[in-house]
């Protein structure tokens, strides 16, 4: 399973959400994640980041909390959001429009 999470910060946070990040990618990692890539972008309000991140199928409630367990650090941070959300291939999104009659 795919999971894209996005997180904002305002443009002044940047620092200690570099700190935060830089902490978390040299610590232990998680068996049931894989990263596929973190992505960033700003704009007049702050900082987003889009990180895909890949879960063990066989393993999902525990992928879910080692993910919970990484974002938890950025939570102090004032101004920082976040957003998870499931992703699916085109294929399997296109076979439930389908089915759903949206198609």
């Amino acid at each position: 399973m795919f999971v894209m999470i996005t997180m904002e910060a305002p443009l002044d946070k940047a620092p200690e959400m570099t700190k935060v990040f830089l902490k978390l990618v040299q610590g232990k990692k998680s068996p049931h994640l894989k990263n596929r890539g973190v992505y960033g972008t700003h704009g007049d309000t702050g900082y987003k980041w889009y990180n895909i991140v890949e879960v063990d199928d066989a393993n999902l409630e525990k992928g879910f909390i080692d993910m919970m367990k990484n974002l938890v650090p950025f939570d102090d941070i004032e101004g920082y959001k976040v957003k998870m959300e499931l992703l699916m291939k085109a294929r399997d999104a296109a076979t439930v429009m389908m089915e759903a009659g949206k198609v």
